[in-house]
Order: C-alpha cells, then structure tokens, then sequence
C-alpha cells in the first residue's frame, strides 16, 4: 500500500522550469554540436570513443549520429516546456531536505572523484587541457569547480543552485571538446 501511495505523488510531481530549460539547452548544443561535426566536436568524440572502444569507428559514429538526432529533437522541445513551465510559476524545484551524514559523505565523495578522474586520467578532457594552459585550462578550472559545487548542492539540499553549477559545467566542457584539436609541437 506504502508502494502505490509513493508512486502516485512521485507521478504528480513536475520537473522545474529552470532544469527543463538548463537539460534543453544542453542536449540541444550537443546534438547540433555532433550532428554538424561543429569544429570537428564529433571526430574528437569518436576519437575518444573508438580509443576506449574495441568497436570500429563507423559503428561508432552511427550510434554517435542516431543520439546527437535524439538529442537534437528532444532538446529544443524540452526547453521550450521549460519556459512554459517557467511561465506557470514553476520555476524551481522545491529542495528536498538535505541527506544525512553517510549518503552526503557519499555523494560529495562521488563528485569529487569524477572530477578527480577527468584530471588525472591519461586521456582525459581536463589533463589536456591543462597541458595546453590558457584558456582552456581556465575552461577546465571552472567546470570542476561547478562539477564539486553540484555534488556539495545536492548534498546539502540545495537543488536549484546545484542545477546552475551543473549548467556551468556542461558548456565549458563543451567547449573544451570543441578545441580539443591533437596539434603537433612546433618547432
């Protein structure tokens, strides 16, 4: 009975203005992103796939392809309902209560090791961008640090702000995927 009473109010309860909006904008930047090959955003994703992979490189760009189209239909659409939603006063979630002691522990612990990976594993998008300093090393400061700010968000129950700091990890890594040319050393 506990079952079915916690299934109906999960199924009334609707998702923010401001997630629709952020998830549509960002499945739409990389579905274009892919479906273009903008600055060759799908021959370095490919790349890395197919590094990782024991498939060839066309069965993976057809998979890549049929994704990115998903993504690129399904994201404008999403972020349209979020400015409808957004337009109804729904603009952001109601935070749930912060986690206890263990399962926050854990959940700032998970963040902190997925961006700890991205920096110190050998083919990672932020160990290269740290080689190549500048701005692309700024870019992959920044999307850590909004990576390690959505774990401690959502730890603490702070669930829009955490929506925000995902935001601002999304579009530098894009961008930092975008870049991500193998240049040779000049001499």
């Amino acid at each position: 009975m506990t079952f079915h009473v916690a299934a109906g109010a999960a199924s009334d309860s609707q998702p923010s203005g401001l997630f629709l909006i952020a998830w549509g904008l960002m499945a739409s930047g990389f579905g274009f992103a892919m479906l273009t090959n903008f600055r060759g955003f799908t021959d370095n994703f490919v790349s890395r796939l197919e590094a990782r992979s024991r498939s060839s490189a066309r069965h993976i760009r057809s998979v890549v392809t049929l994704v990115a189209a998903v993504f690129a239909i399904a994201g404008p659409i999403t972020a349209v309902a979020g400015v409808v939603a957004a337009g109804r006063g729904q603009i952001v979630v109601h935070s749930p209560a912060p986690l206890r002691a263990p399962l926050s522990y854990l959940v700032i612990a998970i963040s902190g090791v997925i961006v700890g990976w991205n920096w110190f594993s050998p083919r990672s998008l932020y160990r290269s961008a740290a080689r190549s300093g500048g701005w692309r090393l700024a870019i992959a400061v920044l999307a850590s640090l909004g990576g390690l700010t959505f774990g401690v968000c959502l730890a603490i129950g702070q669930f829009t702000i955490g929506l925000i700091a995902l935001l601002a990890v999304g579009v530098p890594s894009l961008l930092l995927l975008t870049d991500d040319k193998r240049r040779t050393p000049k001499r």
